[in-house]
């Protein structure tokens, strides 16, 4: 028998409360006519761990309760036939759902913007549909800080002409169409006199054509969507003689101990100067000689590159830039070729192998990597394009597998590194010498107006020494006004919180001047780990 003072004893030790439960509640509404989407799927995920997450359908009338949320910070997704929004979301940021005591989780308005289209119909100048037409859509936006016009998708005509390009965000975009006529015919190598007469009439093309009816990309028009909008667009395209290009002087193409290939690329360039690849063909002859058919005259850029030699699977030549009709020869052994190499060191002693450098073109969102060698060497270009073929432009440079390294220093010869970019022209050879050193951080705050917590803020964290080109840390604040910002290094800086700064071009000096004056100064490594406080500005235009 237990004597009746332990059950004392036990009834007056201290009994741990269960963990206090909140609610995630809110309305999941169409962004453009403020309507609410019922049906939509709705799912929540704790930040620190991804594996608790719950979903649910909205209601009728489109809202939407988790109940039992413990205290953390969550991820707040919907769906909506197939299209996924975070909550807030701004390219890759979004606003988080902190729950908590005295934080308000329960009036989420969930703005959706519904995805627009752009249904084209393609026909020739008899009114005949056009199938199979290459068509390209560009958008024109603003990525990161920096305004870029980048490829979005190419796609293909179906047989009655058509193409619905769908899942498309608002804003403003550029189309660009080219092909064959169905009846087009060409016949590689060597003819006989007869057999061109023949064929020349059925060796046609249709130009690169920008919509709505130019063959110059800088007068090509702008096509404004608006969310949930479907456009329609129509275009007439008129067959002209294609061109020939004749690859000479191939290495190895005479040689018959030579195993190896060619590789070849036909490139144009678009609005705001991106480069895309446009649809070719390409026959290689027994003697090794390789023609290029199936393009109307134009300017383009022209990539080679052999593949499966005896001591390099993958080896560029260059390029050649073209222009005009009929024939077109490229002496392969005269093709530019640009190409970016060097060598990455360490401030302290460490392994190099394994770690990457990035080249990221903010213009037009085309990147090359930089895979490090053991001892240091890279040689860069793996990314868009074909082989080693850089394309011509301003990079910055980043290093992108590694938790705690930055670049802290860059030296060239054979090219230019000021303001945080790196300028790669034609035909260039660059080599470059990187320091990288251990000090990245983080920083962690809190976004405020008059005194009170503020939900997606953009938040950054600007160079004080006017160096555009660096890498801007940034994050987006969550509902209690709480914010993150990784990957710092040290330096000084201008922290900043601006309202409602999705599109900011914070990258052009003219455009973040007015926020300077409102910004807190803060030098990083702070002396103190402890959380920073900035005042958010209303956006100004």
């Amino acid at each position: 028998m237990i004597p009746a003072w332990i059950f004392a004893a036990l009834a007056l030790l201290p009994v741990s409360a269960p963990p206090a439960k909140f609610v995630i509640s809110g309305i999941v509404v169409d962004e453009r006519t403020q309507q609410p989407i019922k049906h939509a799927l709705v799912t929540v995920t704790q930040n620190e761990h991804p594996d608790r997450n719950a979903s649910l359908f909205t209601s009728a009338d489109g809202h939407f309760t988790f109940t039992d949320v413990p205290a953390a910070k969550y991820t707040l997704q919907a769906e909506v036939h197939g299209e996924q929004r975070t909550f807030e979301q701004d390219g890759q940021y979004s606003t988080g759902i902190v729950t908590g005591p005295g934080l308000d989780s329960e009036h989420i308005v969930f703005r959706f913007s519904v995805p627009g289209s752009i249904a084209i119909k393609i026909e020739d100048e008899e009114g005949e549909p056009v199938p199979g037409a290459q068509v390209t859509l560009f958008a024109k936006d603003v990525n990161a800080g920096w305004p870029q016009i980048r490829l979005v998708m190419q796609n293909a005509t179906d047989n009655e002409g058509a193409l619905r390009l769908a899942h498309l965000q608002p804003g403003t975009y550029y189309l660009a169409v080219m092909g064959r006529p169905w009846y087009a015919q060409n016949q590689p190598g060597p003819q006989t006199p007869e057999q061109q007469s023949e064929t020349a009439a059925l060796d046609v093309a249709y130009p690169l054509t920008y919509y709505p009816s130019t063959q110059n990309p800088s007068a090509a028009a702008p096509i404004t969507l608006a969310a949930g909008e479907k456009v329609q667009l129509q275009m007439t395209l008129r067959a002209v003689p294609a061109i020939k290009i004749s690859l000479e002087g191939v290495p190895g193409s005479r040689d018959p101990a030579h195993n190896g290939g060619i590789m070849s690329a036909v490139e144009a360039t678009g609005p705001g100067g991106i480069r895309f690849q446009v649809q070719s063909y390409g026959f290689q002859q027994q003697d090794g000689a390789r023609e290029i058919r199936g393009v109307a005259p134009g300017n383009y850029i022209v990539s080679v590159s052999t593949f499966g030699t005896p001591t390099r699977y993958d080896e560029p030549l260059g390029a050649a830039k073209i222009s005009g009709s009929g024939e077109v020869k490229i002496d392969t052994s005269n093709l530019v070729r640009t190409a970016v190499a060097g060598h990455l060191s360490l401030e302290h002693p460490g392994p190099v192998n394994g770690l990457t450098l990035l080249l990221a073109q903010p213009a037009n969102n085309q990147t090359a990597f930089c895979r490090v060698a053991q001892d240091g060497a890279f040689q860069c270009g793996e990314g868009r394009g074909l082989g080693r073929n850089l394309v011509p432009g301003y990079y910055q440079l980043r290093l992108v597998n590694t938790p705690d390294l930055y670049i802290k220093s860059v030296s060239t010869q054979g090219g230019r590194y000021a303001g945080g970019l790196l300028q790669i022209g034609e035909g260039q050879s660059i080599q470059l010498n990187v320091v990288a050193a251990k000090g990245r951080s983080r920083l962690d705050g809190i976004a405020l107006r008059d005194q009170k917590p503020v939900s997606g803020a953009m938040i950054l964290l600007v160079s004080r020494n006017a160096e555009p080109g660096l890498v801007v840390p940034r994050d987006q604040s969550d509902s209690d006004g709480t914010f993150t910002l990784r990957d710092v290094q040290p330096g000084q800086y201008y922290l900043l919180a601006i309202d409602h700064g999705r599109g900011l071009e914070y990258h052009n000096a003219r455009v973040l001047a007015p926020y300077l004056g409102g910004a807190q100064k803060i030098d990083v490594p702070l002396v103190r780990d402890e959380r920073v406080t900035v005042n958010v500005q209303a956006r100004g235009h």
